[in-house]
């Protein structure tokens, strides 16, 4: 068991050569596998940063503005996949919400370009949203979850996915995701 330098952040080790992920502050805990040697996380996005994306870069400011926490999870230069918090005190409805964040830049995707799936997840009803990456990097199909929980929304997604089923992958990481109360 290690700790990290974020008091409220714990990784241990699990059977299965994968380990969990805990963080109090935003109440959820997943797991990873071991060749995720690397937890990078983030917290909020200054304001001056927020202010220099809309006076230039367009939609970027939706997920920076609504951006609470990253931790991701890959190696020393890839990021594999990653749990985003964002803040929804606006309550915008979740696929609205969803739209906006993938959409980053104005136009980028048409809104038929997402196909969403009502899940569940940890007892809560998520939204399994599939569409082809234009954004660089990884040129697949992306199948991204986003879970609503108070006012906060949660998105798992994988960045750059490892070889191997994307699926099996994929279902690993939703299946391990809890809620800590």
């Amino acid at each position: 068991m290690g700790l990290l330098t974020i008091s409220s952040l714990l990784a241990q080790k699990d059977s299965g050569e994968w380990y969990i992920y805990k963080n109090v502050a935003y109440n959820f805990s997943i797991k990873y596998p071991d060749f995720c040697y690397e937890i990078d996380t983030s917290g909020p996005v200054t304001t001056e940063l927020k202010q220099r994306y809309r006076e230039g870069r367009g939609g970027l400011s939706f997920w920076l503005d609504k951006k609470q926490f990253t931790a991701n999870f890959g190696n020393q230069s890839v990021p594999i996949f990653s749990v985003t918090i964002f803040n929804n005190n606006d309550k915008i409805d979740l696929k609205s919400f969803i739209y906006k964040v993938i959409n980053q830049h104005p136009g980028f995707y048409d809104k038929e370009e997402l196909a969403y799936h009502n899940i569940e997840l940890n007892n809560y009803p998520a939204q399994k949203v599939i569409y082809q990456n234009k954004a660089g990097g990884y040129d697949g199909i992306n199948k991204d979850v986003f879970i609503e929980k108070d006012t906060l929304v949660y998105a798992i997604m994988i960045i750059n996915p490892p070889q191997g089923d994307y699926d099996e992958f994929l279902e690993k990481i939703l299946t391990s995701f809890k809620f800590l109360n």
